[in-house]
């Protein structure tokens, strides 16, 4: 039997409970011991606790307390005001309120999103699993020698990640591999190919864009993250320019195909504010763009 805990809350909480969720009982499953994963600045920024995120313990810095999902409640777990090195909750723990945390959307497509920490420098990345592949949710974000990496964010819950050349893509990592983590590789353009196949092909690219951040262009179908891919517009670097262009308007990827040996163009993956389409189009291998890992 659950029982309420009074006085659990402040009042402004009362107006959290209209908007995301319930919030005030005591859960049948202990999570005393279990230590948060993710923060967020209030609880105004919790999303549904939903089937997908039941055990999911998250860090509020205003309320310096710890609270986990569990059974469709947001439960106060203890107070914490030590919680300022954990990563921002990730924008594809949110779901949409008729989605109910089932992994699907309104076009019937399935994904189940998950966690994984890459073993060279500890950060922990989310990524989604969409029909049989798994992919990175965040931009890599590996310190390398030649890695480009900017400040400026678009808010807090949103980073851009690193910016590779395409040299240092396919061989920056360790032991001179690919820049990806290991059981990870940098995604081939067929790979890339089957992804847009399994989401409905190169005009559907509005479901892999994320649903914020996106400069808005007219008659152009707004991202919707229908399968947590979550594709920023963290825009590119070109050659030796020391700033990033078409930020807020694309997102560029590397792929692991070069164009023709000895070319000084190598195939990327890219969403536009401005075009329906993702597009496998050919790209200088000096300039600078993100990177996604696909699961070996």
């Amino acid at each position: 039997m659950k029982k309420i805990i009074s006085m659990l809350f402040s009042v402004p909480f009362l107006f959290i409970q209209a908007c995301t969720t319930d919030v005030g009982y005591e859960p049948d499953t202990d999570y005393s011991n279990k230590e948060a994963s993710y923060k967020i600045n209030t609880l105004f920024d919790l999303p549904y606790c939903t089937k997908n995120l039941e055990s999911l313990v998250v860090h509020s810095e205003w309320e310096e307390s710890d609270f986990v999902c569990s059974d469709g409640y947001w439960v106060k777990l203890r107070n914490n005001d030590d919680g300022e090195k954990l990563d921002r909750l990730p924008e594809t723990f949110f779901v949409d309120d008729d989605d109910n945390g089932s992994g699907g959307n309104k076009s019937g497509l399935k994904y189940k999103i998950s966690s994984m920490m890459d073993s060279r420098d500890g950060k922990l990345y989310n990524i989604v699993t969409i029909g049989s592949q798994t992919w990175m949710a965040e931009n890599l974000a590996y310190k390398t020698t030649y890695a480009y990496e900017t400040s400026i964010l678009y808010n807090y819950d949103f980073e851009n990640g690193l910016f590779y050349d395409w040299e240092d893509a396919i061989s920056g990592g360790e032991d001179n591999g690919d820049v990806c983590p290991d059981g990870w590789h940098l995604p081939s353009k067929s790979e890339w190919e089957a992804l847009i196949n399994y989401i409905g092909g190169r005009e559907s690219a509005y479901i892999l864009k994320s649903k914020d951040f996106w400069e808005i262009e007219n008659d152009i179908t707004q991202g919707t993250d229908g399968v947590g891919f979550s594709a920023f517009p963290a825009g590119y670097k070109e050659g030796a320019q020391n700033y990033l262009q078409e930020r807020t308007r694309l997102a560029a990827f590397w792929t692991s195909d070069g164009y023709e040996d000895g070319s000084n163009y190598a195939y990327a993956a890219m969403l536009a504010s401005y075009s329906e389409k993702i597009t496998l189009p050919t790209e200088r291998i000096y300039s600078s763009l993100n990177v996604r890992c696909v699961k070996d």
